[in-house]
C-alpha cells in the first residue's frame, strides 16, 4: 500500500497535495489542486470508519479517469479515500491509500487505516490550529505597534495604565 495526504485549500474547493513520497512525481503533480465535486475525489461524506465500499478499482471507476493512465504506469489499481475532520466535523482533507492490486483490505488494515486517518486528522487540525494562533499573535504586535506610532504624535500628555491599574504619564515628543 502507498499513502497520501492532502489538504483543503482554505476556499475549501480544492485538495492540495501534501503527503505521499512513494507515488510517482507525475501523479502528484497532476492532483496538487484537483477540485472537490461530483466527479472527482469524494470528501464531504463522513464515515464512522472505513468501509470496503469506499475501495475504487481506478481503472473503472470515474473519479480516476483523469488520471488513470498516470496510475497505471505506476502500477496502481486500487484506492481508498478517507476524509480527515476537524473536531468540529469540517473536512480538512484526504487521507489515501493505494494498491497494486483490486482488493479488499482485510479487517486488521481497515482499523489501520481508520486509525491512520484519525490521527492525521488530529495533526492537521493542531498544526492549522498553531499557525493561527501565530497569525493573531503577529496581528496584535502590528496593531500594538500601529497605536503606538499614533500616541507618539499627538500633541498631548497620555496616560497609559498598565493591566494590574498602575498608571505611566507618557508625553508625546511633540510637547
Amino acid at each position: 500500500m502507498l499513502c497520501t495526504i492532502y489538504l483543503l485549500d482554505e476556499e475549501g474547493l480544492r485538495l492540495r497535495f501534501a503527503a505521499g513520497p512513494k507515488l510517482p512525481d507525475a501523479y502528484r503533480v497532476a492532483t496538487d489542486g484537483v477540485h472537490i465535486g461530483p466527479r472527482s475525489v469524494p470528501a464531504a461524506r463522513r464515515p464512522t470508519c472505513a468501509s470496503q465500499s469506499s475501495w475504487r478499482d481506478v481503472m473503472t471507476h470515474p473519479h480516476f479517469a483523469g488520471f488513470r493512465d498516470l496510475l497505471v504506469q505506476a502500477g496502481l489499481r486500487g484506492r481508498m479515500v478517507i476524509p480527515h475532520y476537524s473536531h468540529d466535523g469540517k473536512v480538512l482533507g484526504t487521507f489515501g491509500m493505494y494498491s497494486r492490486a483490486v482488493r479488499l483490505p482485510s479487517p486488521a488494515e481497515m482499523q489501520l487505516i481508520d486509525y491512520a486517518g484519525r490521527i492525521a486528522g488530529i495533526a492537521i487540525e493542531r498544526d492549522r490550529s498553531k499557525s493561527a494562533l501565530t497569525f493573531a499573535l503577529e496581528k496584535i504586535k502590528k496593531s500594538e505597534a500601529e497605536l503606538r506610532q499614533i500616541v507618539d504624535v499627538i500633541p498631548q500628555a497620555i496616560v497609559v495604565m498598565t493591566p494590574d491599574g498602575k498608571s505611566h504619564l507618557r508625553k508625546s515628543r511633540n510637547n
